[in-house]
């Protein structure tokens, strides 16, 4: 019998979080064994499709741990895989540069033609199919700040966006990235629409980028009864504009 899917928009935060960009100081393991040594009921699993608008790519991610979120990653032997949309997702080993840890499976496609719905089959060792399915949030667009604003660090910076959010389902997370006021890379990321004149003055004036991600995260629906896990879809945007005194 499928699980009923269950959104969980108030803890996507920490879901965005655990084990990405911050694996080491959360304790997120990077051992990776085979698949076929472990008991396949026992397992967590993350799936993640993410259209970076900018970019123009359709990025999927599927992993699987021992046990919860922060355990021993699986490396997939004796016939087990994981497809998406009946693509077979390549193996790949987390590094400093995709910001993941341990063994996972990801391609990388075009975003020119998105399929309506997004599916990920996971066939075990014991020859079980698990389907997992999410679709994208809604597509929308940065209204302020644009490519000709310019923004005085003295005024809150307040983002708005179109259409309005879909507040059941999709959460937004926002994040402002340049040059701290100290000259070295800086980036803040918040949940609140709104940046603060303390957060804009932590920049040097000159550009700044504006990445705006909206999120869709539930529950998967077959194959991880036992220890549950995450299925994620995001869209994010992004828009450049000028920071001044």
């Amino acid at each position: 019998m499928k699980q009923q899917i269950k959104s969980t928009p108030i803890k996507i935060l920490s879901i965005l979080l655990l084990c990405i960009g911050i694996n080491l100081t959360l304790g997120c393991s990077n051992d990776t064994i085979s698949s076929s040594k472990v008991d396949n009921s026992e397992l967590y699993g993350s799936y993640e499709v993410h259209k970076k608008t900018s970019l123009n790519q359709l990025e999927i991610f599927a992993q699987l741990r021992i046990g919860g979120p922060s355990g021993t990653t699986l490396s997939l032997t004796n016939g087990s895989t994981i497809k998406y949309n009946d693509i077979t997702l390549t193996k790949q080993e987390g590094n400093l540069l995709n910001a993941r840890l341990g063994t996972f499976y990801a391609t990388t496609l075009s975003a020119d033609l998105i399929p309506e719905t997004h599916t990920f089959l996971w066939t075990t060792n014991d020859g079980l199919e698990y389907t997992n399915t999410i679709n994208l949030p809604n597509e929308f667009s940065i209204t302020h700040p644009s490519t000709s604003t310019s923004h005085s660090k003295q005024n809150p910076l307040d983002i708005s966006t179109t259409p309005t959010k879909n507040s059941i389902e999709e959460i937004y997370l926002y994040q402002i990235s340049g040059t701290s006021s100290s000259e070295g890379l800086r980036t803040h990321l918040t949940s609140s629409s709104q940046i603060s004149t303390e957060n804009l003055n932590e920049f040097k004036s000159g550009s700044i980028t504006l990445s705006v991600i909206s999120t869709i995260s539930k529950t998967p629906q077959q194959g991880h009864a036992k220890k549950g896990g995450t299925i994620i879809s995001k869209i994010s945007r992004e828009v450049s504009f000028q920071l001044t005194d």
